[in-house]
């Protein structure tokens, strides 16, 4: 972990490392498109950190878009004793696989 930085994407934050990959929730680009992401809460070069208030001046990420997955499935439970009321819904989370390029800090 040499060079990192941290990036707002959909109101999360994610950990984005050259060469690494992250899995962010659904995102409208399609597979194979490059993007910069210039939400960039915080950059680490070495020995050097900027923190930005609230974003690093100058700062980007570039991505290109991997694969538009689906995350694992996820169970919801609702059973009302001596009701004879038990509902089991199933979901699976809309993901996007980001894979990083470049780190501009």
């Amino acid at each position: 972990m040499d060079r990192f930085a941290i990036v707002q994407i959909g109101g999360k934050q994610y950990l984005a490392e050259e060469g690494g990959s992250m899995l962010v929730d659904r995102m409208e680009d399609k597979e194979g498109s490059a993007l910069k992401l210039k939400e960039v809460l915080l950059t680490f070069d070495g020995s050097k950190t900027a923190i930005g208030a609230p974003h690093v001046k100058g700062a980007t990420v570039s991505v290109t878009v991997a694969a538009h997955p689906r995350g694992p499935k996820g169970h919801a439970f609702r059973y009302a004793r001596k009701k004879r009321v038990r509902r089991l819904k199933g979901y699976r989370a809309e993901l996007t696989e980001l894979e990083v390029t470049g780190l501009t800090l």
